[in-house]
């Protein structure tokens, strides 16, 4: 989808910033199962840690991309306007 949408100029910035966000989130992750842990049991923190795992696919499941059968065309690139000097 992204590769369809983004324009070319875009799509490296798009992939990076995907990246960052879920190496960012990494440590939080890491400091909440710990949490969990220390609160409760292991046990309990590998049980949320799979719930959140369904939480993607439910999201998926619930959005608009489920039901697309066909790739959305891209939007064609802004036109210049030469009367203001770009």
């Amino acid at each position: 989808m992204r590769q369809q949408l983004c324009p070319p100029e875009l799509q490296s910035r798009a992939q990076q910033t995907s990246v960052w966000l879920v190496t960012g989130l990494r440590p939080a992750a890491a400091l909440t199962a710990g949490a969990i842990a220390a609160a409760s049991s292991v046990h309990a923190a590998l049980i949320a840690g799979t719930l959140l795992y369904l939480v993607p696919a439910a999201l998926l499941w619930v959005s608009p991309v489920r039901r697309l059968t066909t790739m959305p065309s891209a939007a064609p690139p802004p036109v210049k306007d030469s009367a203001h000097g770009s």
